[in-house]
């Protein structure tokens, strides 16, 4: 079975989230409803469900996607607590 990703930072919200989950649709279906439940005040209900399992996409096609950019940023700090301060 083709793993399914769900992005919450692609799904419009009052609040910002950065969560992802991946894993098997049902997995993520799940997951996915106990976080809007817990993190973002939601009802769990067929609205909800649907909505969700609408923005799911599978995983393979999130690494292929044209214009797809990655970066890797490594630093070092002695004051980590400074530093994302002004981040």
């Amino acid at each position: 079975m083709a793993r399914k990703s769900l992005d919450c930072r692609t799904i419009p919200g009052e609040r910002s989230c950065t969560v992802q989950i991946s894993g098997e649709e049902d997995e993520v279906l799940e997951l996915a409803v106990a976080h809007a439940v817990a993190a973002h005040g939601h009802t769990d209900g067929a609205e909800l469900r649907e909505g969700l399992r609408a923005a799911l996409r599978e995983e393979e096609g999130l690494l292929a996607e044209p214009g797809s950019f990655l970066q890797l940023v490594e630093f070092h700090a002695r004051d980590l607590d400074g530093f994302g301060r002004i981040v």
